[in-house]
């Protein structure tokens, strides 16, 4: 059977399985080689999208791109999410960076004798 038509006849399923395999394909391609530590694919559902769209047809690819650059918002609500974005960053990474002033404790050991 042709992928085209499964993906035409099916758009919801083929949308959750290719989101899955695109987000999730670094892990499996760690698990094949026997390694540990891989990063996700955050971009794993638009790329999917754009795939089960694309086998819809080139109108419907074509009014997808028009709704992405569609503004649900007025800009200023997109320049705040941005700023508190980039706030948040620089503060996560100023906590990060900063000195602790006491050196941490040491937990007490066990094994020696008590003066």
């Amino acid at each position: 059977m042709n992928p085209v038509r499964v993906v035409r006849r099916h758009p919801l399923v083929s949308f959750f399985v290719l989101a899955c395999l695109v987000g999730w394909y670094p892990y499996v391609l760690t698990f094949l080689r026997g390694g540990s530590g891989a990063e996700n694919f955050p971009l794993g559902p638009i790329v999917a999208t754009f795939i089960v769209v694309s086998c819809q047809g080139r109108e419907d690819l074509r009014r997808w791109g028009r709704q992405l650059r569609t503004w649900a918002a007025a800009p200023r609500w997109y320049v705040l999410a941005l700023v508190a974005y980039l706030a948040y960053l620089v503060r996560g990474r100023h906590l990060t960076l900063r000195e602790d002033p006491a050196p941490p404790r040491r937990a007490p050991d066990a094994t020696a004798a008590p003066a």
